[in-house]
């Protein structure tokens, strides 16, 4: 066989290879992939809502993930809104947003990021979304909160049912003092406790804030503070920083703790079963309302 022949026959074998490749991979199924698809379907009166499986993926504007029947809740929610003043006005949802930028000292930008992080990419996407919470929440105050009523008597009778105890406090300053001289007599002492009276700042001397503690959390070495007379001194101790002393501001002796401090803890405690019972009848209503397919 000639060289030249030779070379051409392994071209020929090569390309017949190459085509029953080519041919192979035409044959072979082509890869799917799943860009979406739909959870549910809601039907109403207005229409149909579709929910797909990016909905569920995405995160509530307070970063936190929702179910499928959470969504169903929302859009039904909001549907509801809708039927009332409250959920038609646009601008009132832009008065808001400007109001949460405002309180929270942050533009636009920090405002489309926070978006950006629950999954909405664009700001009139995460407007949309903040505009359905807006509106949810408005209805649940109007529709259930609104109803939550206790009479004054439920709120007194607990308070006796239940009442809570509280140990005795005392409000001081801790003084920590490097200058000997300053402690030393008690003339010096009477001029430092009147120059704290005051106001005045002592060199030598770090006084902290003010603070409350227990009578619990006092340390053993400490308990001479719950005999002190409001206003005074303690007597220096050494330390290694130079002397430590304490001054009581203020004292609380143990007590029952009084109804006009516990009167709205109270009044939230017996609404939270009203709240559930009302809420769970205010889901149900909107349930029914729809038809709703699954798939």
């Amino acid at each position: 066989m000639k060289v030249s022949n030779y070379f051409g026959i392994v071209v020929l074998m090569s390309m017949c290879a190459h085509i029953s490749l080519a041919k192979n991979e035409l044959k072979k199924e082509p890869e799917l992939f799943l860009i979406d698809k739909i959870e549910a379907i809601i039907f109403d009166n207005d229409g149909a809502s579709v929910i797909t499986k990016s909905d569920t993926e995405k995160l509530t504007l307070e970063g936190k993930p929702q179910t499928l029947d959470d969504i169903i809740f929302t859009r039904r929610v909001y549907a509801d809104a809708s039927k009332y003043p409250f959920g038609k006005d646009k601008d009132a949802v832009d008065r808001y947003l400007e109001m949460v930028m405002r309180d929270n000292k942050i533009g636009l930008p920090d405002l489309e990021r926070m978006f950006n992080a629950a999954g909405y990419y664009t700001y009139e996407e995460g407007r949309e979304q903040f505009a359905i919470m807006f509106a949810v929440n408005s209805m649940i105050d109007f529709k259930v909160k609104s109803y939550l009523v206790v009479p004054e008597a439920q709120i007194i009778a607990y308070y006796k049912e239940h009442p809570i105890e509280e140990e005795a406090a005392y409000k001081i300053q801790r003084l920590v003092i490097t200058d000997k001289k300053i402690v030393s007599t008690q003339d010096n002492k009477k001029r430092l406790k009147l120059a704290l009276e005051v106001g005045k700042e002592i060199p030598g001397v770090k006084v902290s804030p003010a603070f409350w503690i227990k009578h619990d959390e006092l340390a053993a070495d400490k308990m001479f503070i719950s005999t002190m007379i409001t206003g005074d001194i303690s007597d220096p101790v050494s330390i290694p920083e130079g002397f430590e002393l304490f001054r009581l501001l203020e004292r609380r002796e143990r007590r029952i703790v009084p109804l006009e401090e516990r009167y709205q803890e109270i009044a939230q405690e017996l609404k939270r079963p009203l709240f559930e019972k009302r809420f769970e009848e205010y889901r149900k209503s909107l349930f029914d309302e729809a038809s709703i397919v699954y798939y």
